[in-house]
């Protein structure tokens, strides 16, 4: 039950029910691996009597309401250190916002220094801007699991002009776009009491996209080309010239760059909305060659020189791919994948430390060297521009046998990243065995459907998905897409100790015969259940659900968050634990 010291008011649990539950369906489209949670923190703003100066929603967030008695005392200390102390403007009205501003700010900055303060390292946090309900200055919290955000490419500087804020990736663009949509509707009118939001998911990883093309744009050092890069080059890439999709590449960064060369220059540069003439011109920035542009025009032909100091962060690169089909790179940072005008997020390279525990896994007998030398092939094919495949499998020989009608065969070769450059530059996979001998090159896998494919994938990355699930022997598919994506397939869930499950499963059934239920704990131990439900298996799963019904059905609360039966996958083996 509540408290009224704890209340803001009537809705603060749908709002945070419904933001939670928007949440989820957003970044899962992003990556479902990024486990987000969101919980309000409201903290008084006017003197009201029997109101707490701090509320949580929920209560059970994980955080205790005395964190946050050093608040104000923080954000006075960011308050005195900020930047803009010392930033008068004339205008008495315009100067009051900006010592308003400057005070949200400050308090924004003390709470995630505690939250963070009290967070375990598996958590990063996002704040909102918050809105004024009730006397409180209501804030909204976004939670991420950590390793999978930093999985995720991102620049380092996030501003520009030592005030202009810019974004340093797709992820951290979605990041603010759903809270600044959380601030949009905690705005409204009793915020809570409908759906908490209309918006469709894709349009705000659209707008994330836009705002992420600001970047490369203030790069430019053309303050007139700062708006619209984004729809430039979706409209560029859609042009086709004498029948031909668009394909080439574009330099963007400031005229004067010292790392560009400048080896053919336009008398008349190309505005960067005269579509058709840009598109004319991209038919000759082929190989070394690539269009250079600061943002408004295309100035001539060029390519970068020396060593590029990344740190800077001011020279960018956009491969057009094909049509409608676009690429955002910084160096060789693949920072967005963009078709037919939706951004797509790419992950960081594919995780070594975890394929080598997976291929461990998968082949008992494999070798630390003999992983290393995969590992370098893998290297290399992931700079294959048209994607492919590495097939590892147990009995590559035979299954070369067996797929010769769909393949090249070629007599047992051991298999090194540069022979990898020139077979994987074909269709078709590329088969080898643990020990890194190749036996077939081009082939075309078979498999049998499977629930497990993805519609939002090609071709390469689903047949890997039915070979997989059809094969009998042990094998693992390195699958390298077009956009530059790289998935190993299986992707094995990491292990962990079945003690730990069996400690969390007494710990329930020790809640649910207290009297008092603690739902603080409760909640904590269901959302770890949810977590980990795929290490779940039959007996575990009943037990769980048994208890949680239990423990619903002494809950007099007026409003429940109720969890769904919890169930085994058929995917599961003693293999994922650990001693």
């Amino acid at each position: 039950m509540w408290t009224i010291e704890l209340f803001m008011w009537g809705y603060q649990r749908h709002f945070q029910i419904g933001a939670l539950s928007y949440a989820q369906d957003l970044f899962n489209k992003i990556d479902n691996q990024l486990k987000p949670k969101v919980f309000l923190i409201g903290v008084l703003n006017e003197e009201k009597q029997n109101f707490h100066p701090i509320c949580l929603e929920p209560e059970d967030c994980g955080y205790d309401i005395s964190s946050f008695d050093s608040l104000d005392l923080l954000a006075q200390e960011y308050h005195e250190k900020d930047d803009e102390r010392n930033m008068v403007h004339t205008d008495p009205g315009v100067q009051a916002s900006h010592k308003y501003k400057r005070i949200i700010k400050s308090k924004k900055n003390a709470i995630i220094d505690i939250i963070t303060h009290n967070s375990s390292d598996e958590i990063v946090s996002f704040i909102s801007w918050p809105a004024e309900i009730e006397g409180y200055l209501v804030f909204a919290i976004l939670q991420l699991n950590s390793t999978a955000y930093n999985n995720h490419y991102s620049l380092k500087i996030k501003k520009v002009k030592e005030r202009f804020s810019i974004e340093t990736s797709l992820l951290n663009g979605v990041i603010n776009e759903f809270l600044n949509l959380c601030t949009e509707e905690l705005n409204k009118k009793l915020p809570g009491s409908d759906f908490f939001s209309e918006r469709k998911k894709e349009e705000i990883i659209r707008a994330a996209g836009e705002s992420l093309m600001y970047t490369p744009a203030w790069a430019g050092k053309n303050v007139h080309g700062l708006h619209g890069l984004f729809e430039h080059c979706n409209i560029i890439s859609s042009l086709k010239y004498e029948k031909e999709e668009s394909y080439g590449k574009m330099i963007m960064g400031a005229k004067n760059h010292p790392n560009i060369d400048l080896i053919l220059e336009f008398s008349n540069p190309i505005y960067i909305d005269n579509y058709r003439g840009i598109r004319k011109v991209l038919e000759i920035a082929r190989d070394d060659l690539s269009l250079l542009c600061d943002s408004v025009s295309v100035y001539g032909l060029g390519k970068i020189k020396d060593i590029y100091d990344s740190s800077k962060e001011n020279l960018f690169q956009i491969h057009f791919i094909k049509h409608y089909t676009w690429n955002l790179y910084h160096d060789e940072n693949l920072l967005m994948h963009v078709e037919y005008g939706v951004p797509k997020i790419n992950k960081k390279p594919i995780n070594e430390e975890k394929l080598k525990l997976d291929m461990k896994r998968i082949f008992s007998s494999i070798t630390d060297e003999k992983i290393n030398n995969i590992l370098e092939i893998v290297s290399e094919s992931s700079k294959q521009k048209h994607g492919t495949s590495l097939v590892i499998n147990t009995e590559a020989e035979s299954e070369a046998i067996r797929l010769s009608n769909q393949s090249t065969l070629i007599r047992p070769t051991q298999l090194t990243p540069s022979i990898m450059k020139n077979v994987s530059a074909i269709d078709g996979a590329v088969l080898i065995d643990p020990n890194g001998i190749c036996y077939s090159i081009g082939v075309i896998l078979d498999g049998l459907s499977t629930p497990k494919g993805d519609s939002s994938r090609g071709a390469r990355y689903n047949s890997a998905i039915r070979y997989v699930a059809s094969s009998s022997m042990p094998c693992l598919i390195i699958v390298v897409s077009e956009d530059g994506m790289i998935n190993a397939i299986p992707d094995l869930m990491p292990q962990l100790k079945k003690i730990d499950i069996i400690d969390a499963i007494e710990a329930l059934e020790q809640i649910s015969i207290e009297p008092n239920i603690n739902y603080k704990n409760y909640h904590s131990l269901m959302d770890w259940f949810q977590d980990k439900e795929f290490y779940l298996d039959q007996k575990m799963c009943d037990k769980i659900n048994e208890l949680r019904k239990i423990i619903y059905n002494k809950d007099d609360s007026s409003i429940k968050i109720i969890y769904q039966d919890l169930v085994p996958n058929s995917e599961m083996n003693d293999t994922y634990f650990i001693e």
